[in-house]
């Protein structure tokens, strides 16, 4: 035997087969499209629904300014807690028959898995996303979810502001008695003072306790301004009432999907044909030392 040295050897693999390279890089991504194409049709169609809802009251709550509201900063942790509860979804599924059916004792479960909220950001929106095999399943799942969503939070929006007004009702209540025992006061320190009293103020030519006067009109005065600001907010606050709480708002209902979301056709195929090229050129390193072993001619 002739010893070849093996850095020659290895150039002449690569010489007499540098065509299974190009080739490689051809036909792996025939093949790898071919393949992620029939795995598409073979999965699932998944088809998503989408419906938005305002999770913020359109009025500010009684008494604050926008922003201020400290029930309003955690709206909408509680609504991502409502729309993911066992009782909302519960709900939904006696609304829609879902165990009868999907012929399955606890539908609970397979609606979690297919419902999805996330808030739109640097909104106080929040976009619901169900997904299901059946377009018409996402459609009406995700509306009768805003739905029963709608009902519930409202119920506990009417009940917070009634809370609410009650609570303004006692602090005036309880304000006026305060005004008024300043009112008597006053009174008392004019009458025993015998101080006149006018609009323009107290009498100068006339003895009393001018000092005791002046602190007990300002006590008054102080007081019956926090009576009317809490007066302003109960008549605001019954004329919101009244009116109606319009929280949740609903933006957006969800319509019936025309194409399917999942899987993703073109994104698939695209890696299909990127890992076939990849596979194709790998499988030619491979191939190359057992091709060229095979047909390399003998040395007597």
């Amino acid at each position: 035997m002739v010893p070849v040295r093996r850095g020659r050897y290895q150039r002449d693999m690569f010489k007499r087969f540098w065509w299974l390279f190009p080739l490689g890089l051809v036909l792996g991504p025939v093949v790898g499209v071919v393949v992620a194409g029939l795995i598409a049709y073979l999965q699932p169609k998944q088809y998503e629904s989408k419906a938005v809802v305002q999770v913020r009251p359109v009025m500010p709550v009684v008494g604050t300014r926008a922003g201020e509201d400290p029930v309003a900063g955690n709206l909408l942790a509680t609504a991502f807690e409502t729309l993911g509860s066992g009782e909302l979804l519960g709900k939904v599924a006696a609304d829609l028959d879902l165990a009868t059916r999907w012929a399955i004792d606890d539908p609970v479960e397979r609606l979690r898995s297919m419902v999805t909220a996330s808030n739109i950001r640097g909104t106080d929106l929040i976009e619901v996303r169900v997904r299901s095999t059946s377009a018409g399943d996402s459609m009406q799942i995700a509306n009768q979810l805003l739905e029963e969503f709608v009902r519930t939070e409202g119920a506990a929006a009417k009940e917070r502001r009634e809370k609410e007004l009650a609570e303004l009702r006692g602090a005036s209540a309880a304000q006026e008695r305060v005004v008024e025992e300043k009112r008597r006061k006053l009174t008392a320190i004019i009458r025993d003072g015998g101080i006149t009293y006018s609009p323009d103020g107290p009498s100068a030519d006339v003895e009393g306790d001018k000092d005791a006067f002046d602190q007990a009109r300002a006590d008054f005065e102080i007081e019956q301004s926090k009576l009317e600001q809490l007066k302003v907010r109960e008549v605001s606050g019954e004329m919101q009432s009244r009116i109606g709480d319009s929280f949740p708002i609903v933006h957006a209902e969800a319509t019936m999907p025309s194409r399917p979301a999942a899987p993703n056709v073109p994104l698939q195929l695209l890696v299909g044909a990127g890992a076939g090229g990849l596979l194709g050129i790998l499988g030619a390193f491979v191939l190359i030392p057992g091709l060229h072993g095979l047909t390399k001619p003998r040395v007597a």
